[in-house]
């Protein structure tokens, strides 16, 4: 479903909607409906499926460790620009 990556300075949740598999480090963990998932920053992720079902639904939630509302950092794209952006919220979409 994925390929194995990493995300530097984001951690990720998931839910598992159905079941699931997710690799993590490279161990490959079963996750019921309605499991949830932490993964930390920097560590290696993999939303699987091999379970022979055909389809597996999860809910994928990153946030930036860093930023708030007023402001989000580097992780916004500033109006006009198709470069990730370091202005706060006035300055952006």
């Amino acid at each position: 479903m994925t390929t194995p990556h990493t995300h530097e300075g984001q951690e990720e949740v998931f839910v598992a909607m159905t079941a699931g598999e997710i690799e993590i480090e490279g161990d490959l963990h079963a996750v019921s409906a309605g499991g949830v998932v932490r993964v930390g920053e920097g560590v290696v992720r993999n939303l699987c499926n091999r379970t022979g079902e055909s389809t597996q639904v999860w809910l994928a939630l990153g946030a930036p460790p860093v930023g708030s509302a007023e402001d989000f950092g580097a992780y916004v794209v500033a109006d006009g620009d198709d470069e990730i952006g370091s202005g706060s919220a006035d300055e952006t979409r």
